[in-house]
Formats: structure tokens, C-alpha cells, sequence
């Protein structure tokens, strides 16, 4: 059992340290992730194509991992944390892994707390939204 902690310590001490800064397009592209093009360009015209916000920190470009869409998210999380050819990962488990990672680290607790904020911020929206087409509804 203690050798099991250590390693998952080290994954999440991997996970964490992979998402402190913003990573370049080769950065991602290195991790080799199943369903997704293994080259910086690849990785470019897919992440443009989803609109995701670059950063640039220290000179260095890039993107950050909770910019990322949830897809993108849950592949990189399974790259640490999963073995090799672990194809399915529940939202669960990815949520406690989220946790354990906030636990282990502030600044991964503080972009993961602004996440979750810019999520409610949509949704609520969104129920505004729908809420409105329901009133306008209501009144025909």
C-alpha cells in the first residue's frame, strides 16, 4: 500500500507541475496523447479552431491547462495519472483528482477555484437566457 502512495504522489506532483505555468504547443504535442495530433502545428490548428485564449509569461507563449477544454483537460489528467491504455476516466474521479492536485498545491486551487467561477458564470447566463425565452414564450 505505501509504495501505491508514492507513486500516486508522484503522478500528482507530475500533474501539478505540468500545469503551473503556461505550456507551448510542442509541450502538449510531446505528451503523445491518444486522439490528438502529435505535432506543434497539429496542436496549433486545433486549439485555434477552439478559440483557446494564449498567455504569454516571461517571454514564453502558451496556453494554460484550465483554459483548455474539458476534453483536453481529462487527456492530459489521464496521461499522469492513468496507465498507458486506460481509455474511459469518470467525471468523479477526475474531480477528486482536481481536489487531491488543489490539496497538494495553492496556485493549482486558486486557478481551479477561477475556473469553477467562470463556469458558474455560464451556466448562470445560460438559465438567464432560458429563463427569457420561456417568459416570451409564456406571453403568446
Amino acid at each position: 500500500m505505501m509504495k501505491m502512495d508514492k507513486i500516486h504522489k508522484r503522478k500528482i506532483a507530475a500533474l501539478v507541475e505540468f500545469t503551473r505555468l503556461p505550456r507551448t504547443y510542442a509541450d502538449i504535442a510531446n505528451l503523445r496523447l491518444p486522439g490528438f495530433s502529435k505535432t506543434r502545428q497539429g496542436i496549433f490548428q486545433r486549439l485555434k479552431k477552439l478559440k483557446v485564449r494564449r498567455r504569454t509569461r516571461g517571454g514564453v507563449s502558451g496556453v494554460n491547462f484550465f483554459d483548455l477544454p474539458d476534453f483536453f483537460q481529462v487527456a492530459i489528467i489521464c496521461h499522469f495519472m492513468l496507465k498507458p491504455r486506460t481509455k474511459y476516466i469518470s467525471r468523479k474521479k477526475i474531480d477528486s483528482i482536481f481536489y487531491v492536485a488543489a490539496c497538494v498545491d495553492t496556485r493549482f486551487a486558486q486557478e481551479w477555484r477561477r475556473r469553477e467561477k467562470h463556469l458558474d458564470r455560464v451556466h448562470e447566463n445560460i438559465f438567464k437566457i432560458i429563463s427569457s425565452i420561456g417568459a416570451k414564450r409564456s406571453e403568446f
